[in-house]
């Protein structure tokens, strides 16, 4: 029986940002360098996201669970005030670039390493902090933009993910390749180099392929978090718009000819998800 790490006890709210608290809120993250976020801020973050989702339970006292999990919302409510009100203004960081690469695809390496984490309470905790950046800056209409290109760049890390599953895929051809299917169609066609496929390729195995679909199982949930109506309000732009309404076609496509129940289910039942673009 797996032992529950009483650190995962934690408030499952972060702090919610609005105009009536913004000028507290940059007092958050004031301090924050460029520098200080990428060699403290998230590294920092990062050690204690491990150590509130390991399985283990050894060196967790009484005395100081508290301190661990204060120290853990600290850091979160620090990031997200971060990237939501100063990263735009760095000329030095590229908002997309830094949320997809630095707080995604540096966080999917982390569970194929760490097999002592707990898969689903680490990328449920994390992606929590990614959508609320997210949401945060449509609600506030702080270049709202550069949130729609965010989540178009994380569906395509989703596609990535699935597409290197196809590839090492156990079955030949995969269980989902039925020849004549509209769906197998659109993933042959599919012919946009999917950018974060090589980066991917070199981090999964077929030894870790399974902890991997486990990740990409949950991150697929931070697309039904997503507050859509707020893009719906802003009139959406239209460029954007269009491929992230393409790469949820091709997201689907590849996940069908995997042919795996489970994340086929889940991509299901990514309702609100769906019903935006219906």
């Amino acid at each position: 029986m797996e032992l529950i790490n009483p650190l995962l006890r934690i408030s499952s709210k972060l702090l919610r940002i609005d105009k009536t608290n913004l000028d507290m809120v940059k007092l958050l993250s004031a301090d924050v360098t460029k520098n200080r976020f990428s060699s403290w801020g998230v590294p920092c973050y990062k050690y204690l996201l491990i150590r509130v989702t390991s399985k283990s339970v050894s060196n967790v006292t009484r005395s100081n669970i508290g301190e661990i999990q204060i120290m853990f919302q600290s850091f979160q409510n620090m990031l997200l005030a971060y990237c939501c009100l100063h990263l735009h203004k760095n000329s030095n960081y590229n908002f997309t670039k830094t949320i997809i690469e630095r707080l995604v695809i540096d966080f999917v390496n982390i569970p194929l390493e760490q097999t002592s984490i707990n898969i689903t309470s680490y990328i449920r905790l994390h992606s929590r902090l990614v959508v609320s950046i997210l949401n945060t800056k449509l609600k506030l209409g702080l270049l709202p933009l550069q949130s729609l290109a965010a989540i178009e760049q994380l569906e395509l890390v989703i596609e990535s993910m699935a597409v290197v599953l196809v590839d090492l895929s156990q079955s030949n051809p995969p269980a989902g390749m039925r020849r004549h299917a509209a769906y197998v169609k659109v993933f042959q066609k599919r012919t946009t180099p999917i950018v974060y496929c090589d980066l991917f390729k070199k981090m999964v195995s077929k030894k870790t392929a399974c902890r991997f679909r486990k990740v990409l199982h949950e991150l697929l949930k931070i697309l039904d978090d997503i507050e859509w109506p707020l893009i719906d309000a802003m009139a959406a732009n239209g460029q954007h718009m269009e491929k992230i309404r393409n790469y949820r076609k091709y997201i689907q496509a590849t996940l069908l000819v995997l042919g795996d129940l489970k994340l086929n289910s889940q991509f299901r039942l990514l309702t609100r998800f769906h019903k935006f673009f219906t």
